[in-house]
This record gives structure tokens, C-alpha cells and sequence, in this order.
């Protein structure tokens, strides 16, 4: 089976406390492959810890590549 590719919408707060160490714990089901948010600083730090390349402030290359099947907000 292969993994969920997913991208984060919102690096704030509330993700870094909950939905990104959780998806990080899935890694036989799941894949964060990009990060975004409105401030840059946010998703680059995300996309950094772990270790994903390249952050945005928007989702649309993923998109248009088609790689993505996943967002969390």
C-alpha cells in the first residue's frame, strides 16, 4: 500500500502542537510533502523540521503536479 501524500495548510500553533506530530507518527500510512502558510517563516520552519523540501505559501504546484491527495487545515 502506498502512503497518503499530504499537504499542510497552516503551520501555526495549533498544528505544530497536534496535527503535524500526529502525522508524523504515521509514517507506514501517510506523507507530509508540503507545507504552507500565509507567513513563509512558518511553513519553512515546518517543512524543515520535518524534513521536507521546499515550503510555500501556496499549495499550487503540488497541486498541478497532482502528487498531493491530501490536505490538512
Amino acid at each position: 500500500m502506498s502512503t497518503l501524500k499530504i499537504g499542510i495548510i497552516g503551520c501555526g500553533g495549533i498544528a505544530h502542537a497536534k496535527h503535524l506530530p500526529a502525522l508524523a507518527k504515521l509514517t507506514d500510512l501517510a506523507e507530509m510533502i508540503a507545507f504552507c502558510d500565509i507567513i513563509e517563516e512558518r511553513a519553512e520552519i515546518a517543512a524543515k523540521q520535518y524534513g521536507v523540501p521546499g515550503a510555500k505559501t501556496a499549495l499550487i504546484q503540488p497541486l498541478q503536479s497532482m502528487l498531493l491527495r491530501q490536505v490538512s487545515m
